[in-house]
């Protein structure tokens, strides 16, 4: 009996595809959020800690996180230019976020958030959907 030392897969392993609508419109989307709230140097400082970098070297942290909700994915109020440290090593230092997205948009804006959020359970966002994301914010980003 003959022994190849591999076994065969009914279906190919799926590859993760980086030229997918969701990517290049998250890509834009984050690029748009990141210059937004960048001085006219490329500065901005990050919406938890207050730390100043190039927009190039931070994030677009969300408030609500994009697994909690996905009608916030690509909303302008719950997305910021956050440093990487407050993104990702403190978890979106949240308690900090919070604080300051009340000093920039009032004291309702957790609350308003939190209505969307209730009010779109089940939302899904379609191909098409990210294909006029990405226009939308590549039009935005040029320039």
């Amino acid at each position: 009996m003959k022994r190849s030392g591999f076994l065969k897969r009914s279906k190919p392993l799926r590859k993760k595809r980086k030229g997918t609508s969701k990517h290049k419109a998250w890509t834009v989307f984050s690029l748009f959020i990141r210059r937004r709230d960048a001085d006219v140097n490329g500065m901005a400082a990050c919406i938890s800690c207050g730390t100043v970098k190039h927009y190039t070297e931070g994030d677009c942290g969300h408030y609500v996180p994009k697994s909690v909700s996905l009608v916030l994915r690509f909303n302008e109020t719950n997305n910021n230019f956050q440093c990487r440290s407050c993104n990702l090593f403190r978890h979106g230092n949240l308690t900090a976020y919070a604080l300051a997205l009340k000093k920039k948009y009032g004291d309702n804006i957790l609350e308003e958030l939190d209505e969307i959020r209730r009010n779109n359970q089940g939302f899904k966002i379609s191909e098409a959907d990210y294909e006029e994301i990405y226009n939308r914010y590549k039009g935005l980003t040029e320039g």
